[in-house]
């Protein structure tokens, strides 16, 4: 239902619509709506009941914009997070000197992976981390000949690398701008903030996270200048030199 408002002077409508008055809203969607009220309140009135909330709890603030990558850089990988009803990302980490940059490649719904090779095949052919959560959509990009590494999804250390540097995101990054504002830990019925985020509109996240623990992993962080001296590799996150030097920033910074 849509209810309009008049405001004083009558020369100005309020509209209130929620996801109810949405036709394209589809049903997993609106599921993971309703469910906010268990997950965020604030969230809830806000993106399931169409009111005004208020912007708190946001997790990674240290960020800026840019307009392009630098033209010159020491590394840099890609980040995939899969999806199919909610979009598909690539993104693009760069290290250049001591600082870091996120560009978003691709943010698309309902591509298969005949279409995400399809889309690969546009862009500079680089290591990519990827969620490892569907092994066969790997193997098939394997087969194309894409050089694909297992993510590590660790949120709690991932989210902790993202904030000891600014992150540095380019201006047509437009999904990744929006989702990085909203991005925040969830807060429950009694108005308790709990120590993880909230898992809604977060894809671009995730990509730019698996990337960037990717690069921090091989290289450390980009404010510690560290010099690589090769190019990226697949990376030992079972305890090997990947976690431990990713274990020694994050002490050093603790």
């Amino acid at each position: 239902m849509v209810a309009i408002f008049k405001v004083d002077d009558s020369t100005v409508d309020i509209v209130h619509s929620t996801y109810k008055d949405n036709p394209y809203v589809d049903a997993e969607y609106a599921k993971a709506l309703e469910k906010m009220i268990d997950e965020d309140i604030n969230y809830y009135h806000v993106y399931t009941l169409g009111e005004w909330g208020r912007l708190e709890n946001l997790i990674l603030t240290n960020y800026t914009l840019v307009d392009s990558l630098p033209e010159k850089w020491d590394a840099w990988c890609y980040g995939l997070d899969f999806g199919y009803t909610n979009p598909t990302v690539l993104m693009k980490v760069v290290r250049a000197g001591d600082k870091l940059y996120w560009h978003e490649c691709l943010c698309q719904s309902k591509m298969t992976n005949s279409d995400l090779i399809e889309r690969l095949s546009h862009f500079e052919r680089g290591d990519i981390y990827a969620d490892w959560a569907e092994p066969q959509r790997i193997q098939e990009i394997r087969g194309a000949g894409y050089s694909v590494f297992e993510a590590n999804k660790d949120v709690r250390l991932g989210l902790d690398a993202c904030r000891r540097q600014t992150i540095h995101i380019t201006k047509s990054s437009t999904t990744t701008i929006k989702q990085i504002r909203a991005y925040r830990r969830k807060k429950d019925k009694n108005g308790i903030i709990l120590e993880e985020p909230l898992k809604l509109q977060d894809d671009t996240i995730d990509a730019g996270r698996y990337g960037m623990m990717g690069l921090v992993s091989r290289f450390g962080f980009a404010t510690a200048r560290p010099m690589p001296s090769e190019p990226i590799k697949s990376l030992d996150f079972g305890g090997g030199t990947g976690n431990r030097i990713l274990d020694r920033w994050l002490r050093r910074g603790s």
